[in-house]
């Protein structure tokens, strides 16, 4: 198995984990509640209005010169007659601020505002060692996406909800689904997050859950309920594989209680033991938990 891909698997196996988590905390699922409409920042302040209109001028006794209000007052009549001030001029209307990034330049989530949405894009730490931070990159699965600009991946296709955009996998069946919290679904038939029941599995472990199969998977522990993470034979320390694929057999997926995470300087995934982030299994010496950050649940290390 090419261990950098398997690496590069395993790296976007737990972005999207993480990607999901976000959007389930913000509105409880990946086509609900997700505020897809965010733009820059309105500009500059409408200019303010200039003074109106001077007041008319004083009456003269001929020859005599009386400024007032905005404009020149009546000025050498014979008859003294004023003249009404001229009209104050129109402060500058403001420019509208920028509405988000192009690909690959700087961007920010300030007060919850990505600055890259109104474009199609989304902002986010860069996978590209040309560019450092975070920058405009185009969506991955279960982000908002704008029709047109597309996602970040061949086999995603950006379709359209009653709540906005996102970016799915369509399907006809679960071996279509590469990412491995996810089976087909229908209505329209998409690739989603399996969710799962919770309760303590029978050896004092995480559940198991039926992912592609009947008992296949791992319930991960998420706010509200859990997601079901197919598994496989791969022992503890083996290499492993993070997603479904050409190729891809039981033999290169993680045994039930592990989790598929990146590997080190050598690039390759491996399966590591799953531990409870509050309560739950824990770590043998001299491993400890590390949390995931996508729930209730962590991985030894």
């Amino acid at each position: 198995m090419n261990q950098r891909i398997v690496a590069i698997r395993s790296r976007r196996s737990l972005s999207a984990l993480l990607i999901w988590t976000a959007l389930a905390a913000c509105g409880g699922s990946a086509v609900r509640g997700i505020n897809d409409t965010n733009s820059g920042s309105t500009g500059g302040v409408t200019g303010a209005t200039g003074p109106s209109a001077g007041a008319s001028g004083a009456s003269a006794t001929g020859g005599t010169t009386i400024t007032s209000g905005g404009g020149l007052s009546g000025g050498n009549t014979t008859a003294g007659a004023a003249t009404t001030g001229g009209i104050g001029t129109t402060g500058g209307v403001g420019t509208t601020g920028g509405t988000g990034g192009a690909l690959d330049e700087p961007c920010s989530t300030e007060n919850g505002i990505d600055t890259c949405v109104a474009v199609g894009l989304v902002c986010q730490y860069s996978t590209d060692p040309a560019h450092m931070g975070t920058v405009c990159e185009l969506p991955g699965e279960f982000q908002p996406c704008q029709v047109g600009v597309g996602c970040n991946d061949p086999s995603l296709e950006c379709l359209a909800f009653s709540t906005g955009s996102f970016c799915f996998i369509p399907c006809a069946s679960t071996s279509d689904c590469t990412t491995l919290y996810t089976t087909c679904q229908v209505s329209p038939p998409i690739c989603y997050v399996a969710s799962c029941a919770t309760g303590a599995g029978a050896d004092g472990g995480f559940a198991l859950c039926d992912a592609a199969g009947v008992g296949d998977g791992t319930c991960l522990p998420e706010t509200g309920g859990g997601i079901c993470l197919q598994g496989g034979t791969a022992a503890p320390g083996e290499v492993c594989d993070s997603q479904r694929g050409s190729g891809v057999s039981s033999a290169d997926l993680c045994a039930p209680n592990a989790a598929c995470i990146p590997g080190g300087i050598d690039g390759a995934g491996h399966c590591a033991p799953l531990c409870g982030v509050d309560g739950g299994p824990s770590c043998p010496a001299p491993t400890f938990c590390q949390p995931s950050g996508a729930g209730n649940w962590g991985y030894c290390l």
